[in-house]
């Protein structure tokens, strides 16, 4: 549910449905928008596309379902967790009234998306006739990962996450009503200082100070002071709090200050650096979920690891071998003969006599470029394999801008024809 903006769901949040439709920018067809500017650049329209991404990506594609959420168990006639290595089987994404951000506090519900409703388990109708195939898919998943020995709920709460009950009472999540709290976690070093980079991560309150003129004043109106009368009053509080003497990142900033007709002057005292990063590193903060799954210690033992070690080959941690990757990945191969030895770089001849078991069954194509490197290295040409640098963009890259105006392609110039003289005087093009 993290990457589940509105502008972008990930197949983290959602899995790969059977069937899905979208919008693609076409590669042929564009019109020029009027404006009372003139003809603006060439707008490409864009084509509806119905694609079946499952299927298209193939048998070697298969995805799990990691959920805290219960379904209907048909063998036990009641609703359960949904375990994970099950036999293939379909998944209801939310059902009906389900509110799939209850899971989170509200400072993490407002940008998500919501998956569609899907009645579950199916319900046979009369009128299941009239549904398409493509209807009848939406808001389920095809989990078609292989059924585990030992089938097991997922982990998604991890070592660290703090229920709503236990979250610290000087915490500003616990001041929370409860219907707005969530699952929370500690903030660590690092994120504490990312925290500050951001207005939002400072703490400000408003104190009262002295005027900057040194006099009483009575404006008719609030009056907002000036940049050079706040730095003033920055100035003088940070001098009377005795901060000045502890650094720049232990002094507090005055974000504005405010005369009020009866004199009084006010200033929004933001909290320093060093205050706000002791605040983060002792507060708790709404949990995302994000990385959930590869956080917890159970899923990796009782889950991925059999994943990760299916069809896993023996290449990367043969030492032979992989020294070969090795010598080739450097790419400084030396083969010029009268080159002095240096021990770091190893010479072709050294290469191909430790290597030649791995060199000899190269596809040519490979050959070509590793060879290629060692010849650029030694003398500085580069190799044939390299195609030579074009005018223009090369075909495979498309510029775009956020309104989908394509950049025009540089034209390839034509190839100049020779012109030779005939036995009459006469100019023919070869």
């Amino acid at each position: 549910m993290t990457v589940a903006l509105d502008n972008m769901k990930g197949i983290g949040w959602q899995g790969v449905p059977d069937f899905m439709s979208g919008t693609a920018l076409s590669k042929t067809k564009g019109e020029k928008k009027k404006s009372m500017w003139g003809d603006a650049t060439a707008q490409w329209a864009t084509e509806l596309q119905h694609r079946k991404p499952l299927s298209e990506l193939g048998p070697g594609f298969l995805q799990r379902v990691f959920t805290s959420k219960q379904r209907f168990d048909a063998a036990k006639k009641k609703l359960g967790a949904v375990l994970i290595g099950q036999a293939p089987h379909d998944f209801a994404l939310r059902t009906e009234d389900e509110d799939d951000h209850a899971h989170v506090a509200a400072a993490n519900r407002g940008h998500r998306a919501n998956h569609d409703e899907a009645v579950w388990p199916p319900k046979p109708s009369r009128w299941d006739f009239l549904q398409t195939e493509v209807g009848k898919r939406d808001g389920i998943r095809r989990i078609n990962g292989e059924a585990l020995l030992v089938p097991v709920p997922a982990d998604l709460r991890g070592s660290g996450q703090i229920d709503p009950k236990n979250i610290p009472k000087d915490s500003a999540q616990a001041k929370l009503s409860a219907k707005d709290q969530g699952p929370c976690e500690e903030v660590d070093p690092i994120d504490a200082a990312i925290a500050i980079t951001s207005s939002n991560g400072l703490k400000a309150w408003r104190e009262d100070c002295p005027d900057p003129s040194g006099a009483l004043r009575r404006p008719g109106s609030p009056q907002k002071l000036s940049f050079a009368e706040r730095k003033l009053v920055e100035e003088r509080y940070n001098k009377d709090n005795k901060l000045v003497q502890l650094g720049p990142e232990a002094q507090r900033a005055i974000l504005e200050v405010v005369r009020y007709p009866d004199g009084k002057v006010s200033a929004l005292v933001e909290e320093s650096p060093n205050e706000a990063r002791k605040r983060w590193q002792h507060e708790v903060s709404p949990k995302s979920f994000h990385g959930a799954i590869i956080g917890s210690a159970k899923n990796h033992s009782n889950v991925t690891a059999y994943d990760v070690a299916i069809g896993g080959g023996q290449a990367s941690s043969d030492p032979k071998f992989y020294a070969y990757l090795c010598a080739v990945a450097d790419w400084r191969l030396q083969n010029n003969p009268s080159a002095p030895v240096r021990p770091s770089i190893t010479r072709w001849e050294d290469f191909i006599s430790d290597f030649g078991i791995y060199w000899s069954v190269e596809p040519p194509s490979r050959k070509d470029l590793i060879q290629g490197n060692a010849d650029y290295y030694s003398n500085g040409k580069l190799p044939a394999c390299v195609p030579a640098l074009r005018a223009g963009i090369p075909s495979l890259v498309v510029c775009e801008t956020m309104q989908g105006t394509r950049s025009t392609r540089a034209p390839t110039p034509e190839p100049k024809q020779a012109v030779k003289t005939a036995g009459d005087g006469s100019k023919e093009k070869a």
